[in-house]
Protein backbone atom coordinates (compact mmCIF):
# COMPACT_ATOMS: atom_id res chain seq x y z
CA UNK A 1 0.00 0.00 0.00
CA UNK A 2 1.31 3.44 -0.96
CA UNK A 3 1.70 5.95 1.88
CA UNK A 4 2.04 9.67 1.35
CA UNK A 5 5.05 11.40 2.80
CA UNK A 6 4.79 14.41 5.08
CA UNK A 7 5.57 16.78 2.18
CA UNK A 8 2.86 15.19 0.03
CA UNK A 9 0.03 14.97 2.53
CA UNK A 10 0.51 18.25 4.41
CA UNK A 11 -0.75 20.46 1.53
CA UNK A 12 -3.79 18.19 1.21
CA UNK A 13 -4.53 18.49 4.92
CA UNK A 14 -3.97 22.24 4.70
CA UNK A 15 -6.52 22.60 1.89
CA UNK A 16 -8.99 20.48 3.82
CA UNK A 17 -8.39 22.50 7.00
CA UNK A 18 -8.77 25.82 5.19
CA UNK A 19 -11.98 24.66 3.49
CA UNK A 20 -13.53 23.46 6.73
CA UNK A 21 -12.46 26.57 8.64
CA UNK A 22 -13.98 28.88 6.02
CA UNK A 23 -17.22 26.90 5.99
CA UNK A 24 -17.45 27.09 9.78
CA UNK A 25 -16.65 30.82 9.92
CA UNK A 26 -19.23 31.76 7.29
CA UNK A 27 -21.83 29.42 8.78
CA UNK A 28 -21.46 31.06 12.17
CA UNK A 29 -21.63 34.53 10.58
CA UNK A 30 -24.87 33.60 8.82
CA UNK A 31 -26.35 32.04 11.96
CA UNK A 32 -25.41 35.16 13.95
CA UNK A 33 -26.94 37.44 11.30
CA UNK A 34 -30.12 35.33 11.26
CA UNK A 35 -30.36 35.44 15.06
CA UNK A 36 -29.77 39.20 15.08
CA UNK A 37 -32.48 39.72 12.44
CA UNK A 38 -34.89 37.50 14.37
CA UNK A 39 -34.19 39.33 17.61
CA UNK A 40 -34.61 42.74 16.02
CA UNK A 41 -37.90 41.64 14.47
CA UNK A 42 -39.40 39.84 17.48
CA UNK A 43 -38.42 42.09 20.38
CA UNK A 44 -38.51 45.42 18.62
CA UNK A 45 -34.78 45.96 18.91
CA UNK A 46 -34.85 45.60 22.71
CA UNK A 47 -32.18 42.91 22.49
CA UNK A 48 -29.58 45.51 21.62
CA UNK A 49 -29.23 44.66 17.95
CA UNK A 50 -29.79 46.93 15.02
CA UNK A 51 -30.46 44.34 12.35
CA UNK A 52 -28.20 42.02 10.44
CA UNK A 53 -24.59 41.54 11.37
CA UNK A 54 -23.08 43.85 8.80
CA UNK A 55 -19.34 43.51 8.34
CA UNK A 56 -16.83 45.94 6.96
CA UNK A 57 -14.29 44.92 4.35
CA UNK A 58 -11.54 44.91 7.01
CA UNK A 59 -13.57 42.63 9.29
CA UNK A 60 -14.30 40.13 6.52
CA UNK A 61 -10.65 40.12 5.47
CA UNK A 62 -9.63 39.50 9.08
CA UNK A 63 -12.13 36.64 9.47
CA UNK A 64 -11.05 34.98 6.23
CA UNK A 65 -7.39 35.42 7.16
CA UNK A 66 -7.89 33.84 10.57
CA UNK A 67 -9.79 30.91 9.01
CA UNK A 68 -6.98 30.38 6.49
CA UNK A 69 -4.30 30.57 9.19
CA UNK A 70 -6.22 28.17 11.41
CA UNK A 71 -6.72 25.73 8.53
CA UNK A 72 -3.04 25.87 7.63
CA UNK A 73 -1.97 25.26 11.23
CA UNK A 74 -4.32 22.28 11.52
CA UNK A 75 -3.13 20.93 8.16
CA UNK A 76 0.50 21.06 9.24
CA UNK A 77 -0.38 19.53 12.59
CA UNK A 78 -2.39 16.67 11.07
CA UNK A 79 0.35 16.00 8.53
CA UNK A 80 3.00 15.92 11.26
CA UNK A 81 0.94 13.75 13.62
CA UNK A 82 0.25 11.14 10.95
CA UNK A 83 -3.49 11.02 11.73
CA UNK A 84 -4.26 8.36 9.13
CA UNK A 85 -2.22 5.75 10.97
CA UNK A 86 -3.76 3.12 13.23
CA UNK A 87 -2.47 4.95 16.31
CA UNK A 88 -5.12 7.68 15.94
CA UNK A 89 -8.01 5.29 15.44
CA UNK A 90 -7.97 4.50 19.15
CA UNK A 91 -9.45 6.61 21.91
CA UNK A 92 -5.98 7.59 23.10
CA UNK A 93 -5.06 8.97 19.68
CA UNK A 94 -8.27 10.98 19.53
CA UNK A 95 -7.55 12.44 22.98
CA UNK A 96 -4.10 13.51 21.77
CA UNK A 97 -5.59 15.24 18.72
CA UNK A 98 -8.20 17.01 20.81
CA UNK A 99 -5.62 18.08 23.37
CA UNK A 100 -3.47 19.65 20.66
CA UNK A 101 -6.09 21.24 18.39
CA UNK A 102 -8.55 22.71 20.90
CA UNK A 103 -6.06 25.12 22.52
CA UNK A 104 -4.88 26.33 19.10
CA UNK A 105 -8.45 26.90 17.93
CA UNK A 106 -9.39 28.59 21.21
CA UNK A 107 -6.42 30.98 21.15
CA UNK A 108 -6.85 31.89 17.48
CA UNK A 109 -10.61 32.28 17.92
CA UNK A 110 -10.18 34.50 20.99
CA UNK A 111 -7.62 36.67 19.19
CA UNK A 112 -9.95 36.96 16.20
CA UNK A 113 -12.88 37.93 18.44
CA UNK A 114 -10.85 40.66 20.16
CA UNK A 115 -9.65 42.09 16.84
CA UNK A 116 -13.18 41.88 15.40
CA UNK A 117 -14.59 43.75 18.39
CA UNK A 118 -11.99 46.48 18.02
CA UNK A 119 -12.72 46.79 14.31
CA UNK A 120 -16.44 46.98 15.10
CA UNK A 121 -15.83 49.78 17.62
CA UNK A 122 -13.59 51.63 15.14
CA UNK A 123 -16.12 51.28 12.32
CA UNK A 124 -19.01 52.32 14.60
CA UNK A 125 -17.11 55.41 15.73
CA UNK A 126 -16.31 56.32 12.11
CA UNK A 127 -19.96 55.96 11.08
CA UNK A 128 -21.10 58.01 14.08
CA UNK A 129 -18.62 60.78 13.27
CA UNK A 130 -19.70 60.80 9.62
CA UNK A 131 -23.37 61.02 10.60
CA UNK A 132 -22.67 63.91 12.99
CA UNK A 133 -20.78 65.83 10.31
CA UNK A 134 -23.62 65.26 7.84
CA UNK A 135 -26.14 66.55 10.38
CA UNK A 136 -24.01 69.65 11.05
CA UNK A 137 -23.67 70.33 7.31
CA UNK A 138 -27.45 70.07 6.86
CA UNK A 139 -28.12 72.62 9.58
Amino acid sequence: MYRLSFAEKTPLYMLLGISLSLVLVYSFIEITAFAADSCAGNCGGACGTTGSAERSHRQLLMLVSSAVICGMIFGIEFGALNVESDTYSSDQGLKILIATTVPIGFLLGAATAVIDERLTDTDSAAVSTARQSLIRNDL
